[in-house]
Formats: structure tokens, sequence, C-alpha cells
């Protein structure tokens, strides 16, 4: 049966995290709120390397709603089709696009609620724009941060919601946009979906996964 860690050994992932990835930070390049909220958009089922490569071209000329809305949703799909989903992801972008210009005065909003009223704009998304682009505490939970954390029993969460509260409950708010970056650097780096490295990872002697405790 899944269960979490104690709180001192809670306490030493964390600080291995720390050491292990200090730096840690989103990977997703760009240069505005707005730059990463359709970054985000992007990245859904999609690599930041691949959205980063996408963007790196798009974002030379259409680096506001308002310049992104001079693009067909064909043209755009054309730019962005490498990222998958394109045709969903297009016509998300184009509404979150009208949307921010007619009723936020082309800004992206700093609150997840209103964030969350864009098209294309879950939880998830939502939580990495506020917690990176306007520094407010949250805890964005990837594919990555579900698999990581309650593999490691940072969290006992059956879906990512579930997840999402444990994290926020078990780790210190000032924590939470670190933690979320150092555990997806753990992810995408050790602690594979398919092939984790367990022999090589620092926090195999607090993990569950390691000793046999969460499947």
């Amino acid at each position: 049966m899944k269960k979490k860690l104690s709180k001192k050994d809670m306490n030493i992932v964390l600080n291995k995290l720390e050491k292990l990835y200090p730096n840690a930070e989103c990977e997703l390049v760009y240069n505005s709120p707005f730059e990463l909220l359709i970054s985000t958009i992007l990245a859904a089922q999609c690599t930041d390397v691949r959205v980063n490569k996408v963007t790196s071209e798009l974002y030379k000329e259409y680096n506001t709603p308002e310049k992104i809305l001079e693009l067909s949703q064909g043209e755009l799909e054309n730019k962005i089709r490498s990222c998958g989903f394109y045709s969903t992801k297009s016509k998300n972008i184009l509404g979150t696009c009208k949307l921010l210009i007619e009723n936020y005065d082309s800004l992206v909003p700093d609150e997840r609620d209103e964030l969350m009223k864009l098209p294309g704009v879950g939880r998830k998304t939502a939580n990495v724009v506020i917690s990176n682009a306007y520094n407010k505490p949250a805890f964005a939970v990837d594919t990555h941060v579900f698999r990581v954390s309650n593999r490691i029993g940072l969290a006992n969460g059956k879906n990512v919601d579930e997840t999402e509260k444990d994290l926020m409950k078990n780790i210190p708010k000032n924590l939470w946009t670190d933690t979320h970056h150092r555990i997806i650097f753990l992810g995408r780096r050790i602690c594979k979906a398919r092939r984790p490295l367990c022999e090589e990872c620092p926090l195999k002697d607090e993990c569950l996964y390691y000793k046999g405790e969460v499947i």
C-alpha cells in the first residue's frame, strides 16, 4: 500500500534535492509572462526542447497577443506543427490572445482563477505562469512531478489534484517553486518513467519506490 515519507525523511529529501539541483529553473525559454504562457500551452505532450526550438523562431515576430492574431489558424498551425496537437493548440492560443486583448488589456493575469478562464489553460499551466512569471507560490504538477513525488513518498496522490494538495501540505510554501523544478530535473535525468536509474539516485536511501514500498 502506498504511503508517505516521515517528516524527517521528507526534509532529508528536500535538502538532497537542493544540493543536487541548486539552480534548477524553468527550462522553457521566455522573455515575458505572455511568452511563458504560450510556451506552456505548447508544452502539453511535448518536450521543452522542442517548444524552445519552435518559439525561438515564433517569438522573433509574434510575441504579443496582437502579433499572434495577425496569423490565421492555418498559419499558426504551420509554425507550431512539430509541437504536436497543433490544431487544438493553435485554436487555443488564438482564443487566449483574443481574450487577453478584450478582457485583460493584453496583459497576462497573475491570478490562477483568471488564467484558467483562458482557452487551453488548466491548473498546471496556470501554476507554471504564476510561479515563474510572477514569483507567486504555486506547485505545478506535471507528469514528472506526479510520477517522482509519488514514487519517493513526498506525496500519496491518486491523481494530479491530490498530489498537488499533498505537496503543498508537506513542503514549506517558500520552497514550492524551487522544489517543483528540482523534482522535474530529477524526473528527466534520473527518475525516468520506464527505466529509472535508481542505483545512481542520491535519494534511494529514503525513496519508497527503491525500497519496494511503492509500485
